[in-house]
């Protein structure tokens, strides 16, 4: 669960800002291709890929994985909505955008308040609702 994902990588973390030994687990959390810092979602991907991506959310108790610090036009969803790119390069001083996953939908929040509501596309991910209203 979400939960349990974030006590074990804030206890990576802690261990590794006091310089205490880390174990195995400790160290997958925190390799750059661990579950929190992975960026290969967004690189071209093998064939097989979505499959494992589903055992990971399986695992995880997870219906979507948002990663922030992904400079992007906008946000984008990848794998029919199950990955979020998120950022939209506010890091880098540009256009950013904020997401919201709800009960009541996925939205997108602009630096300038505005709040839109992602529709699911037929051929899978997200894209802007046009029709929708800014909350």
């Amino acid at each position: 669960s979400l939960e349990i994902i974030n006590q074990k990588f804030h206890q990576a973390m802690d261990k590794r800002y006091h310089k205490h030994p880390l174990t195995e687990e400790d160290k997958l959390w925190l390799k750059r291709n661990g579950p929190i810092w992975y960026r290969g979602y967004f690189l071209d991907v093998a064939d097989g890929f979505e499959k494992d991506l589903d055992q990971l959310l399986d695992y995880y108790q997870l219906q979507q994985i948002a990663v922030g610090h992904t400079s992007t036009k906008k946000i984008e969803s990848h794998f029919n909505g199950k990955v979020f790119a998120v950022d939209a390069s506010l890091k880098l001083g540009h256009y950013g955008e904020l997401l919201f996953i709800e009960d009541s939908g996925i939205y997108a929040a602009t630096l300038d308040g505005k709040r839109i509501k992602l529709k699911n596309r037929n051929t899978g991910g997200f894209t802007l609702d046009n029709d929708s209203k800014s909350h």
